[in-house]
């Protein structure tokens, strides 16, 4: 209550910005900021966090400060489904979340995404005869370390992802966005079946070497 009541103080001094250190206090600070309410389990979010250098957070800056704060301590904010009110989780939770902000994008146009560290869900939607599941492969390596890249059945990619990554590799996905034609195909198909040869060939010798025979013991 202390802490709310300083930041409140805080807040009303200087109606534009406001500094802290404490992570549980910058996201204090940032509920003042925005009007808004966050929830947490304190266990993920223990008063002892705290940030080498202070942090100043205004009206402009509070949704991309806050979250790259966060986000260095493994955290992120996510919406709920009570009115004005979001939840912190720990990042490598994501995938087990499907409320977040979702966006959709196409060849034909991006969404404008907000360039913070707050997590988002694109469902692209590829041309016809595109094919997502390499698109998916060269989009993972660009990837942050908790964000996912799920080809669909129906000819999508859905990217789930800090909103900073995803503005900068949705124009990559859409690059690489285009049909294939007949000889890329069978090259691919290629490409792919000596790829599952070696994998087999790998788990076959891998077998052999456990079955095969032992080394006898040393007589003494």
């Amino acid at each position: 209550m202390r802490i709310f009541l300083c930041l409140s103080l805080l807040i009303s001094l200087n109606a534009w910005s406001a500094t802290c250190k404490k992570l549980q206090e910058c996201v204090e600070i940032a509920d003042q900021l925005t009007g808004k309410k966050t929830i947490y389990d304190k266990k993920i979010l223990p008063f002892t966090y705290e940030l080498n250098s202070p942090l100043e957070m205004n009206k402009d800056n509070v949704e991309k400060t806050l979250s790259e704060a966060l986000n260095i301590f493994g955290l992120a904010r996510i919406p709920t489904q009570l009115p004005e009110t979001s939840k912190l989780i720990e990042a490598r939770e994501l995938r087990f979340h499907s409320d977040l902000p979702s966006f959709e994008a196409s060849r034909k146009k991006l969404p404008n995404i907000p360039d913070d560290h707050n997590p988002v869900l694109v469902t692209y939607r590829g041309v016809k005869g595109a094919d997502m599941e390499v698109i998916a492969e060269k989009v993972r390596p660009l990837l942050s370390r908790y964000g996912r890249a799920v080809p669909m059945r129906d000819g999508s990619l859905v990217v789930v992802d800090l909103g900073s990554h995803t503005k900068k590799i949705l124009p990559f996905v859409q690059k690489q966005d285009y049909p294939l034609t007949n000889e890329e195909k069978a090259a691919m198909a290629l490409e792919k079946k000596r790829a599952h040869e070696l994998e087999m060939a790998r788990l076959k010798s891998g077998e052999m070497h456990e079955i095969g025979p032992k080394a006898k013991p040393h007589k003494h």
